[in-house]
């Protein structure tokens, strides 16, 4: 049962990994100061994860996304066991709304979804069958 559980939340983390895979940026949309010195790039630490009414933060011994130049974006985690994974997503930052939009192919599906990023904080959450995986990630 407990392997089932880890399953379904490593499950949950790749999926919204997934989701959080962005959109290309357009370099081309670039206009302000704002948007040349893009100070969404770099590292984000995430401090919270819930899965469901469940805090899971304690399972991991980090969970981090790095969005880089040119729309990649690196989901890299370590489990408290031990185990380590990370995945690359595409994905594009809106200046005007300060939102962080995430492309993910997901089993031959492409997924697309918006999280809004405030005062370097970013919180996501997306539906994992009837519950919800919310996280919070800061940037450091």
């Amino acid at each position: 049962m407990k392997a089932k559980k880890r399953t379904v939340l490593k499950s949950a983390l790749l999926a919204g990994a997934a989701i959080l895979s962005a959109l290309l940026f357009d370099v081309a949309s670039l206009g302000g100061l704002k948007d040349v010195s893009r100070p969404y790039l770099g590292t984000y630490e995430c401090e919270r994860i819930l899965f469901g009414n469940e805090d899971r933060t304690d399972k991991f011994d980090y969970v981090r996304i790095e969005l880089m130049p040119g729309g990649k974006m690196k989901l890299f985690y370590k489990e408290k066991e031990g185990r380590k994974g990370e995945a690359e997503a595409r994905y594009t930052y809106d200046t005007e709304s300060d939102s962080l939009t995430i492309c993910a192919d997901i089993a031959g599906a492409e997924y697309k979804k918006s999280f809004p990023v405030k005062d370097g904080a970013l919180e996501l959450s997306v539906r994992y069958g009837d519950r919800m995986l919310a996280m919070k990630f800061v940037r450091k």
